[in-house]
């Protein structure tokens, strides 16, 4: 996620940083069990995201990372989807005083290709 004016003033940045996290995750979704079993890995995450040690390994794999293929594709149907229907439960929640019916104009994939 990122703000449209940093996005259209840095699209290089962008794109760079999209990049560098999907390039880091490509190890694990080759192989997730070999990845978890190297201590470095454990520990590194521990450090940055203030998680336990012990505790890195189950939320590591209660997520999904997906390859810059998938998020293309998520960021085409589902993710506009999943707005959508965030939108429409806020709004029922009146939590928002409306809800749209199409989100595609706020997402894009142009930067994981």
């Amino acid at each position: 996620m990122v703000r449209k004016d940093f996005a259209e003033q840095h699209p290089e940045i962008v794109k760079a940083f999209a990049k560098s996290a999907i390039d880091a995750q490509q190890p694990y979704i080759a192989n997730p069990e070999a990845w978890l079993k190297q201590p470095d890995n454990i520990s590194k995450l521990a450090r940055l995201s203030g998680v336990p040690e012990a505790d890195v390994p189950g939320l590591v794999k209660g997520n999904t990372y997906l390859t810059a293929a998938e998020q293309a594709q998520a960021l085409n149907g589902p993710v506009n989807q999943a707005i959508v229907d965030t939108a429409r439960f806020l709004k029922e929640q009146g939590k928002v005083p409306a809800a749209g019916t199409d989100y595609r104009q706020y997402v894009t994939d142009r930067f994981v290709k």
